[in-house]
C-alpha cells in the first residue's frame, strides 16, 4: 500500500465547529403551502471533478430550506470528513451555503464522506453525503532501455520500459502515450497494466554513431506528463588511414585502442574501430620497425549528430490568446548525457513565445501564446541551440478556430399568439471580442415546433435565422449551437450543462440538458459514448448518448411530480461528472444550482452555457 493510500484509508476524522449567525427570511418570498416533504430540505449539491492533488481547492455547496422553500436560519454545524480538509461554512444567500474543500493527494479514485452534524434552531440535525476525489492525470515517467546502449549493425532492437512513477497507476488505461525518436523507430507500444508500458526500439540503418533521443508525452496532458530517454548508438567502421609503408598503426579513441594494423607498401591501412556518439576526432599512433613512434591527431570527418528534440505536443490547441500552452524540448550532450546548460531558444511563426526555463535533467520549456483567430492557423514551433546552426528541432502546431463565446437567441413573435403558424428564431454567435462570427454551421433543435421549408440562413455578422412552424398548443423551446472546433486532443473531462436551474414539476414539461466531452482546453471531443442516469429525484432522461461532430450530446429531461433537487450522473469507462437542477412549482423562488466541486469544471460549464443558446416562447392565452 502506498503512503497516500494509507493516508486516505486511515485519515482521522477532521472536525470543525461552524457557527452561523441567524438571518431573517425575506418577506414575500414564501410559496403557498409545503414544497418539500419532511421538516426541512438539507441537501448537498453533487460535487464533480475534484482532483486529489493535495492542493487544488474545490467548492462544496449546500441548500438549507424550510418545507415551504424559504431559507433556514440559525444553523450551527460541525463538519466531519473522512479525507481532506474543510473551511468554514458560509452563507451565500437565499438558502445556499458554501464550504471550501482541500482534497488529499491520492493515486486512485477515493470516496470522500462528509457529515454535517448540529442544530437548526433547537432541533438536532445530521446529514451525510459522499463525493469522488480522483487522482491527477499528471504523471512523472520513469523511462529505461535494455540494453542501455546499442551498436549499429550488431544490436537489432532494444526494449523500452515506461513506468508511471506518480498518478493513478491503477487507472492508467486512460493514458494515451505518444513516443517520438530522433533516429530509428519505436513500435509495439503495449499497456501492461498498473502504470507500466513497453515498446520496441529499432535503430536506424545508417553508418554513423548517433544518439537516439526519445521524447514521451501523455496526449491527454502533454503540458505536464512528459519524459525523455537517450540511447547512445555506437558505430563500427573500418577507418582508412595513411602512414609510412611497412609500419604499424594504432588508433586511440579516448581510453580505447584499436590495432595495431600493418600499413601496406602504398602507405594505406584500414583500422576497425568502434565509434561512440560524440567522438569527432582520434589519435593515430604510427610505430616503425625500429620501435620509434609518432603520434598525430586524426579528424574522423563524421557529421554532427542531432541532440535536440521537441516533446510531442497536442494534436491541436485553440487559436485563443487566453489559452497559453507550454512547449518542451529535451537536449543531450554529444555523448548522450542530459545537457543542463544548453543555450536553447524557442520560437514560433505566429503568436508569441515566452522565455526559456530549464526544468531539470535536460528538459527545457517555454510558454507559447497563440493568436486569437476565427479561422484555423498552423504555427511552426522551433527549439534551437544558439551556438550551433545545425542543432534545431521543428514541428507544426495546429491552432483551431476560436470557439464562440456566446450564442444568443431571439424569437419573433414573443409571446406566441394562440393561432400563430410561424415563428422566426435568430441566433447570434459572438467571439471573445464580442464581434459576430459568420460562416459557422449552426444547429437548431425545437420542442413544440417543427422546422420550416427553408434551411438555416447565414445573414452575416454572426446572425443565423431559422423559420419554425409551431404546434397547435403549448410553449416552444428552441436551442441552437454552432459547430465547435475540435483540437483532436483526447477527452479529459465530461460536463453536465442543464439549460436551466429550475424546471416545472408537472410530469410533462421538459428541459434541455447538454452533455459535453471536452479536452484539456475545454474544447469538444466528438464520438464519445456516455452513459446517463438520474441518481436522485424523479424524472426521466435517455440512458446513453454519443457526442456529435461538435463534441456535444443534447437530451431532454422530463421531470417527475415530487419537488426537490434532481441529480444526474454521466460517465465513460474512465471519466465521471455530475450535475443537478430543481424541479418545483413555477412560482417557487429557489436559489440557482451552482456547479459544485472543481473550480475549473465550474468555469467550463459556465462557458459552455453560453455556447448553447436557448429561448422559451410562451403561448399567449
Amino acid at each position: 500500500m502506498s503512503p497516500w493510500s494509507a493516508l486516505v484509508r486511515f485519515a482521522a476524522l477532521a472536525a470543525l465547529l461552524v457557527t452561523v449567525a441567524p438571518t431573517p427570511a425575506r418577506a414575500g418570498d414564501e410559496p403557498a403551502g409545503p414544497l418539500f416533504a419532511g421538516p426541512r430540505l438539507l441537501e448537498m449539491v453533487p460535487a464533480t471533478g475534484i482532483v486529489g492533488d493535495g492542493a487544488t481547492k474545490a467548492d462544496l455547496f449546500f441548500f438549507a430550506l424550510a418545507p415551504d422553500g424559504t431559507p433556514l436560519t440559525g444553523l450551527q454545524f460541525k463538519t466531519i470528513l473522512n479525507t481532506g480538509g474543510a473551511g468554514p461554512l458560509t452563507e451565500v444567500g437565499g438558502g445556499l451555503w458554501k464550504m471550501e474543500y482541500t482534497p488529499p493527494k491520492v493515486d486512485a479514485r477515493v470516496t470522500a464522506e462528509l457529515t454535517l452534524r448540529g442544530k437548526i434552531g433547537k432541533e438536532a440535525v445530521t446529514g451525510t453525503w459522499t463525493f469522488d476525489v480522483v487522482p491527477s492525470r499528471t504523471h512523472q515517467f520513469s523511462v529505461g532501455s535494455n540494453p542501455a546502449r546499442l551498436t549499429l549493425g550488431v544490436d537489432k532492437t532494444a526494449s523500452i520500459s515506461i513506468n508511471l512513477a506518480t498518478g493513478d497507476r491503477g487507472g492508467s488505461g486512460g493514458v494515451q502515450l505518444a513516443v517520438n525518436a530522433t533516429v530509428g523507430t519505436v513500435d509495439n507500444l503495449i499497456d501492461l497494466g498498473n502504470g507500466q508500458f513497453s515498446a520496441l526500439y529499432t535503430p536506424p540503418k545508417e553508418p554513423n554513431a548517433a544518439v537516439a533521443l526519445l521524447t514521451i508525452a501523455d496526449r491527454r496532458d502533454p503540458g505536464h506528463s512528459l519524459g525523455a530517454l537517450a540511447i547512445p548508438l555506437a558505430a563500427k567502421m573500418d577507418l582508412p588511414v595513411t602512414a609510412a609503408p611497412n609500419t604499424q598503426v594504432v588508433v586511440k579513441l579516448g581510453e580505447a585502442s584499436f590495432g595495431p594494423v600493418p600499413v601496406d607498401k602504398k602507405g594505406k591501412a584500414k583500422v576497425p574501430i568502434l565509434v561512440p556518439p560524440g567522438v569527432m576526432s582520434a589519435e593515430k599512433l604510427t610505430v616503425a620497425a625500429d620501435g620509434t613512434s609518432v603520434r598525430e591527431p586524426l579528424d574522423l570527418k563524421l557529421p554532427e549528430a542531432r541532440r535536440i528534440a521537441l516533446v510531442p505536443m497536442s494534436a491541436g490547441v485553440p487559436a485563443d490568446a487566453r489559452v497559453p500552452v507550454d512547449v518542451f524540448c529535451a537536449i543531450v550532450t554529444p555523448d548522450g548525457r542530459p545537457d543542463t546548460a544548453a543555450p536553447v531558444l524557442f520560437s514560433a511563426t505566429v503568436g508569441n513565445m515566452g522565455g526559456t526555463r530549464h526544468l531539470g535533467n535536460g528538459v527545457y520549456a517555454a510558454t507559447y501564446t497563440p493568436p486569437t483567430s476565427p479561422t484555423p492557423v498552423v504555427a511552426t514551433i522551433t527549439a534551437a541551440l544558439s551556438d550551433s546552426p545545425t542543432q534545431k528541432a521543428t514541428a507544426p502546431l495546429n491552432l483551431v478556430a476560436v470557439r464562440p463565446e456566446k450564442v444568443e437567441l431571439t424569437a419573433t413573435p414573443s409571446p406566441l399568439p394562440a393561432a400563430a403558424t410561424a415563428l422566426a428564431v435568430t441566433a447570434k454567435l459572438s467571439g471573445p471580442n464580442g464581434e459576430g462570427i459568420p460562416g459557422r454551421p449552426v444547429t437548431f433543435k425545437a420542442n413544440g415546433a417543427a422546422p420550416g421549408k427553408d434551411p438555416v440562413k447565414d445573414q452575416g455578422a454572426g446572425l443565423y435565422l431559422l423559420n419554425l412552424t409551431p404546434k397547435a398548443k403549448g410553449p416552444v423551446e428552441v436551442s441552437a449551437s454552432a459547430a465547435l472546433p475540435v483540437t483532436g486532443a483526447p477527452v479529459a473531462r465530461l460536463l453536465v450543462v442543464p439549460s436551466t436551474s429550475h424546471v416545472l414539476n408537472d410530469g410533462l414539461s421538459s428541459t434541455l440538458v447538454t452533455v459535453a466531452a471536452v479536452d484539456e482546453y475545454g474544447y469538444p471531443v466528438p464520438g464519445v459514448s456516455i452513459d446517463v442516469r438520474i441518481t436522485k429525484g424523479e424524472g426521466s432522461i435517455p440512458s446513453s448518448v454519443t457526442t456529435d461532430a461538435s463534441g456535444v450530446a443534447q437530451v431532454y429531461f422530463t421531470p417527475g411530480r415530487t419537488a426537490g433537487l434532481v441529480e444526474f450522473q454521466v460517465e465513460t469507462l474512465t471519466l465521471r461528472a455530475v450535475g443537478a437542477l430543481w424541479q418545483a412549482p413555477e412560482e417557487t423562488k429557489l436559489p440557482d444550482v451552482p456547479v459544485a466541486g472543481s473550480r475549473q469544471e465550474a468555469a467550463w460549464v459556465e462557458a459552455w452555457r453560453h455556447t448553447v443558446g436557448t429561448v422559451r416562447v410562451e403561448r399567449a392565452p
